[in-house]
């Protein structure tokens, strides 16, 4: 309430609820997102044993559950800061069999030429969670868990996997180790403050590139997280996201080599990351005006969108209160 702007168009929702992500989807889909990437965390509790219930992937598990899924693609990062997985044993016995048969199976699950795709969230993390240390023996270990990953979908006739992984936040890993490790992309999770800048996002954007990775561009809104910190952050205007989108677009994806997949995919950063002020999502504040961009610069539809919000009786069918 003390941050009315940044109330979304839904109202103060519960993302596990079913109809939430068929509001969303409608949203993504009809500006022109092709696919979502959700938060994924082993569920806590669950030890060294197989996974039984999604328990802390809510939004996913609404996503699968809602009406409308067959509209929008879904793929995962697997966010490694509250993995709730300590050992390489739990990530093979446990972690990728659960991945397999819940999700890369599943025909609404985003895949490339067949393979379905999936995001270590920093890969530095991922090392830790695996029992190793950030030195060559950890991104080793890194490899033989990728490699076991990759050849598990083989056996299970999915033709492989495509792995990729997101930078920002901590500890950044070493993008020469990108190939070896086995990581097919490299895309950033957000740029911070920076993200407001264009022109600083087309510098970094191509030192990543300078240093030989697949690398994925990313539009952003910047970051601005004062109803958590109280101190004000810079957020994108319109303006500069437009100029984002279309550098991406014209400039950044036409220069990548063929057979690359920063070709045919842009990141956008993020859908609804409230609290840490870099969101898609309709608020009171933004309304539509990022996803009208989005529309405008990527989709190949240009028919206008309604942009309606759910009515009284609708959002109090998807608000919940929790402590």
């Amino acid at each position: 309430a003390s941050y009315p702007e940044r109330k979304p168009v839904l109202g103060y929702y519960d993302e596990g609820n079913p109809e939430v992500n068929d509001w969303e989807t409608k949203y993504m889909a009809e500006h022109g997102i092709d696919f979502q990437i959700f938060c994924w965390f082993k569920p806590e509790g669950s030890g060294e044993n197989p996974i039984k219930t999604p328990t802390s992937s809510y939004a996913l598990d609404g996503l699968k559950k809602s009406k409308y899924a067959d509209k929008m693609k879904y793929t995962f990062i697997m966010e490694n800061k509250n993995a709730h997985m300590n050992t390489m044993e739990d990530f093979k016995n446990n972690v990728v069999p659960y991945w397999i048969e819940h999700y890369f199976k599943d025909p609404n699950f985003y895949t490339i030429d067949g393979k379905p795709v999936v995001t270590i969230h920093e890969l530095t993390y991922f090392i830790r969670q695996i029992g190793g240390q950030v030195d060559d023996a950890g991104y080793a270990r890194a490899a033989e868990a990728i490699a076991y990953l990759k050849s598990e979908c083989v056996k299970a006739g999915l033709g492989g996997c495509i792995v990729m992984t997101n930078m920002g936040g901590g500890t950044q890993f070493d993008l020469t180790k990108a190939d070896e490790v086995g990581i097919d992309a490299v895309y950033a999770y957000g740029y911070g403050e920076n993200g407001a800048d264009p022109q600083w996002i087309q510098s970094v954007t191509q030192s990543y590139i300078d240093k030989g990775v697949d690398y994925i561009g990313l539009a952003s809104q910047g970051f601005d997280n004062y109803p958590w910190s109280g101190n004000r952050g810079i957020s994108t205007t319109y303006e500069d996201f437009e100029k984002e989108c279309l550098w991406l677009r014209d400039k950044f994806t036409k220069s990548i080599a063929n057979g690359k997949y920063g070709q045919n995919i842009v990141m956008l950063d993020n859908w609804n990351e409230l609290g840490e002020g870099h969101y898609l999502a309709p608020t009171a504040g933004t309304g539509f005006n990022y996803l009208d961009i989005i529309k405008k610069v990527f989709s190949k539809s240009q028919q206008p969108c309604d942009d309606i919000a759910p009515t009284e009786a609708q959002q109090d069918r998807i608000h919940n209160i929790y402590d």
